[in-house]
């Protein structure tokens, strides 16, 4: 079983995301893990 999967962030160019740099990923994430629930 999968436990934590680590997704690329391409515009930020890192693997953990900068909120400051793609605000917009905070809402997008907040709704896949309410969809996930």
């Amino acid at each position: 079983m999968i436990e934590a999967a680590m997704i690329w962030n391409e515009p930020n160019n890192k693997s953990h995301w900068d909120f400051e740099n793609d605000p917009g990923w905070a809402v997008f994430s907040q709704m896949t893990t309410l969809a996930g629930q």
